[in-house]
Formats: C-alpha cells, structure tokens, sequence
C-alpha cells in the first residue's frame, strides 16, 4: 500500500492503522506499506526499511530501525522519539523539533 494514511484525518488514521494491525496479526497477512509517519510504522509495524539515500538503507525491527538519528538525518530536522502510556497500552510518537537551534541554523545558511 502506499501510503495509504496520507489524505486522512487522525480518526480514520487510526482506524486505518488498525485494519492494517488486524490483517497481519489476527489473519496472518504480510502487509507491505510506505509512509513519512515513522510514528505509523512504530505503531504497526514488526520491521522497518528506512530508504536513507540511493545507496544507504536500514531494514530490521521497526524500533531498532526508526531510531532518533536516522530519523533526524533522514529529515534534516531533529526529532524526539516518545513513549506515550494511555489507558494501559504504549504509544511511540515522533515529535519534529521545528523551533530547535539546529533548524536555525540550517534557515541562516540557506
């Protein structure tokens, strides 16, 4: 699927995200799909590829994978990778630090 939470809102992300979630787990589909949410793939995903360049990848399991550094320099913006709890299960975000010094500084040298 590609991308296929792009045009959403967050509701039906979820539920999307969900359906996928259920296809793999409950009947034993392999569910292949691309997204710029890593948070998605977090979320759902058992493993990751991260297409970092044309010659550079990672691929393993999707928290190994969807580190805070690859994430960073993939995007040419620091990003904070969190833990959520909520009512009993674990959430992972990927925060953007859009107000950060280092994006500062990459504007002023632009």
């Amino acid at each position: 699927l590609d991308e296929p939470t792009s045009a959403l809102d967050h509701r039906n992300q979820g539920i999307v995200l969900e359906w996928l979630t259920r296809l793999s787990r409950e009947d034993g589909l392999t569910v292949i799909f691309s997204t710029h949410q890593a948070g998605h793939a977090l979320s759902v995903a058992d493993d990751a590829l991260l297409m970092l360049s044309e010659d550079d990848y990672a691929f393993g399991p999707a928290s190994d994978v969807l580190t805070e550094e690859r994430l960073s320099g993939l995007y040419e913006t620091p990003v904070k990778r969190i833990r959520i709890e909520h009512n009993g299960h674990q959430f992972h975000a990927i925060v953007p630090l859009f107000g950060s010094s280092e994006n500062q500084e990459r504007v002023h040298e632009r």
